[in-house]
């Protein structure tokens, strides 16, 4: 017997609950009644108060909050943001208030019309020298990844023409300064195979893996693979295996004993090739 699973999703707000109701979106402000359901309820949650006053109409609804385990650096990231980051490999995040909403709505739009992997990000943010003086100009500071050249060229534009829309309809004005950085690092089959097997010369099937996911990360290495056929590989130099830490973080520390390795297989590598 083959069934149908029915279930409501809710994400509570610091100002609203948000229910998906059989593939359809429900908005209620928190000074509105709650509704009553009679399906299975699954919710995260930022504002306590509000989620006593589900419970209080829907004592079955379940909190999902404990069942996630989103790790990140960045503190005070909201469950809410935890879940889009956990489940959306494309998207839009920007840790701000709801100011900047028109314009992460609309950027987002950008996502969504793009079936390949994209990524924009705006990691700075600057305006206003006091703080309770609403700054002229605010400066956004931004990356765009993505693993497909032809939309890397056109999402520029796509962008210029968000920000100005979003710019003129709160009767303000923008500029979009874009600088091409690091383009996308193709990897060749032909010198991937190489690499592995000359890995596989000092280490066993186990300890080389290929990646069945592609990285967003950008990196300069994709200008060497432009012009010869080229194969970028990692080689773990983490001193602690249980407490991985990024080479971007302030507290990254690395355990060298892997350089004799890596340069091991730089050699096997190219002695391979001058054989082919």
């Amino acid at each position: 017997m083959i069934g149908v699973l029915e279930l409501i999703l809710c994400d509570i707000g610091n100002t609203t609950y948000h229910f998906l109701v059989r593939d359809k979106h429900k908005k209620y402000f928190l000074d509105e009644k709650v509704p009553v359901f009679d399906e299975e309820i699954y919710f995260v949650s930022v504002n306590e108060k509000a989620t006593k006053r589900l419970l209080k109409k829907n004592p079955h609804a379940k909190n999902i909050n404990k069942l996630l385990n989103f790790q990140t650096l960045y503190q005070g990231l909201g469950i809410d943001r935890a879940v889009a980051c956990s489940f959306q490999d494309n998207c839009v995040y920007i840790p701000i208030n709801e100011e900047l909403k028109n314009i992460v709505d609309q950027l987002s739009s950008i996502i969504n019309d793009n079936k390949e992997p994209l990524v924009i990000t705006f990691g700075s943010i600057h305006g206003g020298s006091a703080p309770n003086i609403i700054p002229d100009q605010v400066e956004l500071i931004g990356t765009v990844r993505t693993l497909n050249e032809n939309l890397r060229a056109k999402v520029p534009d796509d962008i210029r023409k968000v920000a100005y829309h979003a710019a003129a309809s709160l009767g303000a004005s923008a500029e979009v300064i874009f600088e091409m950085a690091y383009p996308v690092l193709v990897n060749d089959k032909k010198a991937t195979e190489l690499a592995y097997e000359a890995c596989l010369t000092f280490l066993n099937k186990e300890q080389v893996i290929l990646l069945e996911r592609p990285s967003m990360g950008g990196e300069d290495f994709a200008y060497v693979a432009q012009r010869v056929a080229a194969s970028f590989i990692y080689v773990g130099i983490a001193k602690d295996e249980d407490h991985l830490i990024s080479h971007h973080h302030c507290d990254f520390d690395f355990d060298n004993k892997n350089l004799k390795l890596i340069s091991e297989v730089l050699i096997q590598s190219t002695l391979m090739a001058l054989k082919q």
